[in-house]
């Protein structure tokens, strides 16, 4: 066990000031919403990759009878890793919040690695579509489309099993606890209705006993 690394992160738990929280918290919800959109991108990417995955051959006359769909479409593609990027600078800004934390910042660093891997494979899907006229463009389309979603699941993995599990454990400092915590104060809330008719209930029986001793 790296003593070092763990010393860092007790530190960090207790010196996190509420405003940070907040930006951490902010952030959270900036890497959920790049997630949804990563997911978008991937549906999209389907509607080409599904029928070209599902025939054995696609003839070159059918390639150029539909070349300006394909145009349309590799524009879609830019048009929507562009939104994609636009959320990962918010959610990099966010993270740099904590720039004093070495592990934040390393995280900073492969998440930004990540989007330049999938960045690359986007010039490389354009490269693809412009090149229809190749005789092995269905496989091109197939193994470039392969390559995005590839990258874009790497991406996703180091959000949630890294990036999301340090700032709830080590800036948030959530667990278990406080999912129990928020739990029951969550039943608690649902019985209040009740507990205050009991106690209505008792008052309005007090003041009964108390009118009629007079």
């Amino acid at each position: 066990m790296n003593l070092s690394k763990f010393s860092q992160a007790v530190e960090m738990v207790f010196d996190v000031p509420e405003s940070e929280k907040a930006v951490a918290k902010k952030a959270i919800e900036c890497f959920e919403k790049l997630v949804e959109h990563l997911h978008a991108f991937d549906r999209h990417l389907n509607i080409l990759y599904h029928p070209f995955s599902a025939h054995e051959t696609v003839s070159p006359e059918s390639v150029m009878e539909h070349r300006g769909a394909l145009i349309r479409y590799r524009k879609k593609v830019r048009e929507n890793f562009n939104n994609v990027t636009r959320i990962a600078l918010i959610c990099v800004q966010h993270m740099n919040e904590f720039s004093t934390d070495k592990h934040s910042m390393e995280l900073v660093k492969s998440f930004v690695d990540s989007m330049g891997e999938i960045a690359i494979q986007i010039d490389s899907f354009e490269k693809v579509i412009n090149n229809m006229k190749t005789k092995d463009f269905k496989n091109n389309v197939i193994n470039v489309i392969q390559g995005i979603k590839k990258q874009s699941n790497q991406l996703e993995r180091l959000i949630y099993d890294r990036i999301l599990a340090h700032i709830n454990t080590n800036i948030l400092a959530t667990s278990w606890v406080d999912d129990f915590s928020r739990e029951l104060k969550l039943k608690i809330k649902d019985k209040e209705p009740y507990i205050k008719q009991l106690y209505l209930e008792r008052e309005k029986k007090l003041q009964q006993i108390l009118e009629g001793n007079k």
